[in-house]
């Protein structure tokens, strides 16, 4: 009678050892799927693009933030295609912000930057404009000051303060000079 009690004693002690074993492997395997899992939803610190477009639910641009060229890095924001938006660029030589309107109005202002093609300054300055320039504010900032009023790409109201030599002068709309303090 011994040996069927000795074997109850050894099943029981097997079932215990089988017992802690699953458990200790189901743990296991608990820890390294919340790893696996934990290592799938964390962020990166970094993200690396050479372009980040931004669409809306429907597939339209809205954001775009990338190199426009010539070294410029820009964010451009677009309320819609074709429609009213708001850029700002930066390179090596500046930077200048543009919104844009409706009925083709335009806000420029720079703390001045040079072009590239063609090569030439252009000095700090703030550019209001609308009807696609046939109306326009401009005031620029350096040794060519000045603030200008007009209408196409013509002045009608210059006030101007170069080195030196500070003058008003009223244009007609032939563009010609009607009146000048010199």
């Amino acid at each position: 009678m011994s040996e069927p009690i000795e074997l109850a004693v050894q099943i029981a002690s097997l079932r215990r050892s089988l017992f802690w074993s699953k458990s200790v492997v189901g743990f296991l395997i608990l820890v390294l799927f919340s790893l696996v899992l934990g290592g799938l939803t964390r962020r990166p610190e970094t993200v690396e693009a050479n372009q980040i477009l931004l669409k809306d639910k429907k597939g339209n641009l809205i954001a775009k933030l990338g190199d426009e060229g010539y070294g410029s890095t820009c964010l451009t924001l677009f309320a819609q295609v074709n429609g009213p938006r708001s850029e700002l660029c930066v390179d090596r030589s500046g930077s200048f912000l543009v919104l844009s309107g409706p009925n083709d109005s335009r806000v420029s202002l720079t703390p001045g930057f040079s072009t590239i093609e063609p090569s030439m300054p252009i000095a700090p300055g703030l550019y209001i404009g609308e009807n696609n320039g046939q109306n326009f504010a401009s005031i620029s900032i350096g040794s060519e000051t000045s603030i200008a009023i007009g209408h196409g790409s013509m002045k009608a109201i210059e006030i101007s303060s170069p080195t030196g030599s500070p003058a008003i002068n009223l244009f007609g709309g032939d563009g010609k000079k009607l009146w000048s303090t010199h």
